[in-house]
């Protein structure tokens, strides 16, 4: 006799789809995901936030740069010839910096830092502008000042004087200009916020 074989016996649990054996898990949607990335980008690295447009008058602050190089210099021979070396690595340093930001205005990126520099260079030379004013007032006017140091060394002062005035006009319109572009892009990030959550 030729014995049959036994068929594989199919239980009604091997036939009951994985689904059925337990409760089902809710998978994650992407709903968590979507509500964090706007707050992420309001707090993760603000130095390095960029803006939503491009920012204005480039080529001025490339201008700007160009402008330090030659009282930058000036200071740094005067400092030099004082045995001030220390003090005369200062400006060196400050244009130096001013190149550095000149090229990631021109990235439009880091607005924040940008603004930052900016606020800080426009009160320091609203400082240095306030005591050449006083030397010259000390003086008594730039003829004095002529008399006392010659054509040269005179001219190569108002030459400094005149960088600090820019300066200061240069950095008071940046930092202005800058800080609108701020609230315009708090306002962008407000705005893409409400629209995720649904607000």
């Amino acid at each position: 006799m030729r014995a049959n074989a036994p068929e594989p016996a199919q239980s009604s649990e091997s036939a009951q789809s994985p689904e059925e054996h337990g409760p089902r898990s809710a998978a994650p949607g992407p709903r968590g995901s979507e509500l964090s990335e706007p707050a992420e980008a309001l707090v993760v690295e603000p130095w390095d936030i960029g803006s939503s447009e491009p920012l204005p008058a480039k080529a001025l602050y490339a201008v700007r740069v160009v402008l330090l190089i030659a009282p930058a210099l000036g200071m740094v021979y005067f400092f030099m010839r004082a045995a001030l070396f220390p003090v005369g690595a200062v400006p060196l340093v400050y244009l130096v910096v001013q190149g550095w930001l000149a090229t990631i205005y021109r990235a439009d990126r880091s607005v924040m830092l940008i603004y930052w520099g900016n606020a800080v260079s426009a009160l320091l030379a609203a400082v240095m502008g306030v005591f050449f004013a006083y030397l010259l007032f000390a003086l008594h006017g730039p003829d004095a000042l002529f008399k006392h140091f010659g054509t040269f060394y005179a001219g190569a002062v108002f030459t400094v004087m005149g960088s600090f005035v820019l300066e200061f006009f240069f950095s008071l319109f940046y930092a202005v200009v800058l800080r609108r572009v701020i609230r315009r892009n708090e306002a962008f990030h407000r705005g893409s916020f409400s629209e995720n959550t649904g607000g």
